[in-house]
């Protein structure tokens, strides 16, 4: 079976030395060439991801730009915990109108969210394919 430069990485970097480890793979599980198998598999993914114990999302290998978004990831995480005194931030909760751009506008901004780079960095992780598929957002609920 002949795999894409991007599965053989990820495969190499999720493997285990030395106990086994199962691993559903789309572009190995379902034949990407049979229009029928793929009609029939496809429906049955959400379960697939439903009952799967843990999901990897393989985006990649590290890169610079990988860096410095999972830093701005961290940081927005820690000064949410921080802003709200949650032991989880739950930024998916906040709505707009509680934010009191009086409160924070007297406040001076932590000087992480000036840097322009790790931004520049984010666009491009977000802009990255996996982000625009449209079964993606599936996927991760059912995880």
């Amino acid at each position: 079976i002949s795999i894409t430069q991007n599965l053989y990485d990820a495969l190499v970097h999720l493997r285990r030395r030395w106990t086994s480890r199962e691993l559903w793979v789309d572009a190995i599980c379902i034949n990407q060439e049979d229009k029928a198998e793929k009609a029939a598999q496809i429906p049955l993914m959400g379960q697939v991801y439903f009952r799967a114990r843990r999901v990897v999302i393989w985006l990649g290998l590290p890169d610079e730009q990988t860096t410095q978004t999972l830093a701005l990831i961290n940081m927005i995480a820690i000064t949410a915990k921080l802003e709200t005194g949650l032991r989880r931030p739950m930024i998916h909760n906040l709505e707009l109108e509680e934010f009191d751009e009086a409160r924070h506008a007297e406040r001076r901004l932590p000087s992480w969210i000036l840097g322009i780079e790790k931004w520049q960095a984010l666009g491009a992780f977000l802009s990255k394919p996996w982000f625009s598929r449209v079964w993606i957002l599936q996927e991760v609920i059912l995880a």
